[in-house]
């Protein structure tokens, strides 16, 4: 049976490295969005739980389903941190459904068909032949091209 020991931070670093560091604090973790209001007043909202499952790299604003609304299209994940610290991978992009009042949901993937896999770095839209795709832009791999069909 493994047992679970608790370290404090003192016990993981040296007393040294931590005279040495840089303190900073923050206070909302979660991805959000924030709504443009007009006046210079905005309304910050949580993104949706399953948006919560790795970092946010890029986002594309885009009406996926052209009823008007500006809907999300994101993705993310993050490899870079030392190997203690784990990995960041457990997106695959999401679409985010706009309801027209600043409310998102998530369309489920098996509707979206969406499944990238990697650091998503950027997202693109492309027009050509009157047709609409999103190409994802991932590190150290090759692009993943999508077609947005609107049925």
């Amino acid at each position: 049976m493994q047992t679970t020991q608790k370290k404090t931070i003192q016990d993981l670093f040296s007393p040294d490295l931590l005279s040495k560091s840089l303190i900073k604090q923050f206070n909302y973790p979660s991805s959000c969005v924030a709504i443009n209001n007009g006046n210079g007043n905005f309304t910050v909202d949580k993104l949706p739980v399953f948006a919560q499952v790795s970092s946010i790299n890029a986002i594309n604003c885009t009406d996926i389903n052209n009823d008007g609304k500006i809907d999300l299209v994101i993705g993310g994940n993050e490899d870079n941190f030392f190997p203690q610290f784990g990995r960041l991978d457990a997106s695959f992009g999401s679409v985010l459904m706009n309801d027209g009042k600043g409310n998102f949901t998530c369309m489920d993937c098996t509707k979206s068909g969406l499944a990238v896999r990697g650091e998503i770095k950027d997202i693109k839209e492309i027009n050509a032949d009157k047709k609409r795709y999103l190409l994802f832009l991932r590190n150290n791999d090759f692009p993943v091209l999508y077609s947005i069909h609107n049925n």
